[in-house]
Order: structure tokens, then C-alpha cells, then sequence
């Protein structure tokens, strides 16, 4: 036998505890007549247990989605921004709490939980990235002017530095393998900072729903 869930109204086996499709509990509570001693007359889902799903139970299929989103729109942030760019990595993070929680609006997340969902919008992100990035030393690679323009730029920001082996690696940074060392240097940077920063941002995000959600 099956049943169409409360929430999203697909078909759910009866004695199946949560929805496949939006996660929703689907535990039925018997109501018994206050004058008849034992005959049940009614079926109602009970509230009470919406707020009580285990915190660890993750909805696998949700989380890439919101992640996958969350990723992508940091990535716009940190092209649009570009000098803020540490604001949009821990928006991504928090923009993935937040798709995560309105297609699973009774989980419970932990800060754990929120860390993780930021660390795979960090990922997506990265990954979205690298497209531009893999093209960029492609054509870097093969021509000599963007090259001396990209070196030069590099070039720009460390010319305060002392340091003897930077300015050695700026020469070596000439030759087309390394430019190429240069850019995935580059790329690495910033996915350490994009999953430090997302995941922070995640767990302050899912820290801030469990906060509210006790007032």
C-alpha cells in the first residue's frame, strides 16, 4: 500500500519512515475517541516528530545539488567582486546551508554538517574555475605576449619581496612550463582558500539555524 507524503506529495510505501523524494517524516499517530475505550477513528501526522530527525542523516542527491548551485554563484561573486573575493568564498558556503535547508526544511544541521556542505560548494566552485583557468594556460602557453603580460603583472605584486628564489621564479616563469607551473599555483591557492572559507562559512551558517531554531 502507499500513500502521498504531506510535503511534496509523492508516493510513499506505507512503513517507509521518511520520504525518498523531500526527506519528510512520514510516522502516522493513532487518535482514539476520549469516550470510546480503545476504537481508533482518526490518522494524523504528528508535528512534534518533524523536529526530531537524527542530525546526522544527510540527504546525499540535496547536497550536491545545493553545493553545485552555491559553487557556481560563488564563483560569479568572486569574478564580479574579484578584490572581496574572501566574502564571496564564505558566501558560498553560507548559500549552500541555505539551498540544503529549503529543500530539507526539517533536518537538523550541525556546524559539522554545514562545514561540509561549504567544503563541496568549495569544490564545485573550484571546479567551475579550473574550466577558465585550464584554457587561460593553454593560450598563455602559446603565445609569448600574454605570457610577458601575465608574468609582468605577477611581477607587479612582489616587487617589494627581498626574496632571492621569487625573483628567480619570476625568470623561470618566462618559459611556457613555467607559466604553466605559475597558473596551477595559482589554482591550488585559491582552492585552499575557497575550502577554508566556504567551509566556514557552511558552519557559521548551519550554527546560526540551530541557534534559532531553540528560540
Amino acid at each position: 500500500m502507499e500513500h502521498s507524503c504531506y510535503q511534496c506529495g509523492a508516493s510513499v510505501e506505507d512503513g517507509i519512515p521518511f520520504c525518498r523524494q523531500c526527506n519528510a517524516p512520514q510516522i502516522r499517530v493513532a487518535t482514539a475517541e476520549a469516550n470510546g475505550p480503545a476504537e481508533m477513528i482518526s490518522e494524523s501526522f504528528s508535528p512534534a516528530y518533524s523536529t526530531a530527525l537524527p542530525a546526522t542523516r544527510i540527504n546525499w542527491p540535496h547536497v550536491l545539488r545545493a553545493a553545485s548551485l552555491a559553487g557556481l554563484l560563488g564563483v560569479i561573486l568572486i569574478i564580479i567582486l574579484r578584490q572581496a573575493f574572501v566574502l564571496a568564498m564564505l558566501t558560498s558556503g553560507l548559500l549552500s546551508v541555505y539551498f540544503y535547508r529549503r529543500r530539507n526544511p526539517f533536518s537538523n544541521l550541525t556546524a559539522g554538517m554545514g562545514a561540509l556542505l561549504g567544503a563541496m560548494s568549495a569544490v564545485f566552485g573550484t571546479v567551475f574555475l579550473a574550466v577558465p583557468c585550464i584554457l587561460s594556460i593553454i593560450i598563455v602557453r602559446s603565445n609569448a605576449e600574454s605570457r610577458a603580460a601575465l608574468v609582468a603583472a605577477f611581477k607587479q605584486q612582489v616587487a617589494a619581496s627581498p626574496d632571492a628564489h621569487l625573483q628567480e621564479f619570476l625568470e623561470y616563469a618566462k618559459t611556457p612550463e613555467g607559466i604553466t607551473a605559475l597558473l596551477v599555483i595559482a589554482i591550488v591557492t585559491l582552492f585552499i582558500a575557497f575550502l577554508v572559507l566556504s567551509s566556514l562559512g557552511g558552519a557559521i551558517a548551519a550554527a546560526m539555524l540551530r541557534r534559532k531554531q531553540r528560540l
